[in-house]
């Protein structure tokens, strides 16, 4: 606040004078055409008395002078043949102002009141205007520096108080939102609010994660370790059952350790490779691996795919797709039936994977896509527990986005829009 103070203080006092000074300017240019104005009326209505008394018509001229000043009239050769002062001084050749008469000079006059100022009484009352206007500029500054101070404070605490809350989302803590006066600064209080607390959950989210892999390495590592050294010191007997076990527990890590690699390079991706390619191709390459498994359970793999070419990165929709129908020929019952239905529409592609095992509870719905989270019927199957989460990354790298349904009185459906 001690330098965000002064800053805005001076800024306001700048915008202050700024806005006295364009009123001044405006103020003076006012005044000064109301003051030319008025001596070219005075000169106007001399002039017409100056030709009354020329053409013969001076009766009342005296009475019809704007001002009590003097006021001579000459003829053409400098005569004079009209005062309402006497004679007075003798008066110079610069201080007449000719008469016209028809577009012809016809004589001179001469005005002692044709400025504003040469009034005593407007004299006193133009000073008495500039008082008042230099009296109300005064005023306006101080008036000013009250507000651009009152202002300063009024702004500069509360964007204190946020600069402070920033430096708190750095060491991850949670910040309240804040109640100011001013709707922009509350409005923003409340963002970042919500942004430390989303900070915060990714956080918390990451440690859980980094804890559940820690987890998922260390208890197979000591399994292997402690059945290994069993073995060496001859506990256990080395059969090829047990080496048999072994090899498919590290045949997991591996997939582990494949799947975390994986996970990052698509988390890293800015930019996918698309290219146009034939639905009912891509089908026939999705479906293929998983054939022989599914005809080993009994399971049918139906397809209704529309014909006409899409436009994505094959090998990333491949492993996205591939994904869910893994974990489908995995989990299904025997016998049980998998649907692909991949349609296009004027802008999008809409995928559909149903199969008719056990309804995914809604609160899970979510959660499976998170990363290494594996479901009740998970636990006890191998699997890394990354393959959603690569899925639902490939399909957010092709702008579109992935949920689920469940059917009635069974069935989970994957609905993906790209």
């Amino acid at each position: 606040m001690i330098r965000l103070f002064p800053w805005l203080l001076r800024r306001f006092i700048f915008a202050f004078a700024i806005l006295v000074a364009v009123q001044l300017i405006l103020y003076f240019s006012g005044l000064n055409l109301i003051l030319s104005g008025y001596e070219d009326d005075m000169l106007e209505r001399y002039e017409s008395a100056a030709v009354k008394v020329l053409t013969g018509n001076e009766s009342g001229v005296e009475l019809e002078l704007p001002g009590t000043g003097s006021f001579f009239v000459f003829t053409e050769d400098r005569t004079l043949v009209f005062t309402n002062k006497g004679k007075g001084r003798s008066i110079s050749e610069s201080d007449l102002r000719p008469v016209y008469l028809n577009d012809s000079i016809v004589g001179y006059f001469h005005a002692g009141e044709l400025g504003f100022t040469d009034n005593q009484a407007n004299r006193v009352f133009l000073s008495s205007i500039i008082i008042l206007g230099v009296f109300s500029a005064v005023l306006s500054i101080v008036i000013g520096l009250i507000a651009a101070l009152y202002s300063s404070r009024k702004i500069a605490g509360p964007i204190s108080l946020l600069r402070s809350d920033i430096h708190d989302i750095r060491s991850m803590k949670v910040v309240d939102s804040r109640e100011f006066a001013i709707s922009e600064l509350r409005v923003m209080s409340q963002d970042v609010s919500n942004a430390s607390k989303t900070l915060s959950s990714q956080e918390e989210y990451k440690r859980q994660w980094l804890r559940d892999l820690a987890h998922d390495l260390r208890t197979p590592l000591s399994g292997l370790k402690s059945q290994l050294e069993a073995m060496a010191d001859g506990v256990l007997e080395p059969t090829a059952e047990r080496f048999r076990r072994h090899l498919l527990e590290i045949e997991r890590l591996e997939n582990l350790a494949s799947s975390i690699g994986e996970l990052t390079s698509v988390e890293s991706k800015e930019n996918i490779e698309k290219t146009e390619i034939d639905a009912r191709s891509f089908a026939e390459r999705l479906v293929s691996p998983f054939e022989q498994e599914a005809v080993d359970k009994g399971i049918r793999i139906e397809t209704r795919i529309d014909e006409g070419r899409i436009f994505v990165d094959e090998q990333l929709l491949l492993r996205a797709l591939g994904n869910i129908l893994s974990n489908a020929v995995k989990y299904i019952d025997d016998g049980d039936c998998i649907r692909l239905d991949l349609a296009i529409n004027p802008g999008f592609l809409h995928i559909e994977i149903t199969n008719n095992g056990p309804n995914i509870p809604e609160k899970q719905q979510e959660l499976i896509f998170t990363r290494l989270y594996r479901g009740e019927s998970g636990r006890t199957s191998p699997g890394s527990g990354l393959g959603l989460s690569i899925t639902r990354e490939i399909i957010k790298l092709h702008g579109g986005a992935i949920h689920i349904n469940n059917l009635t009185p069974r069935g989970v459906c994957f609905v993906i829009n790209i």
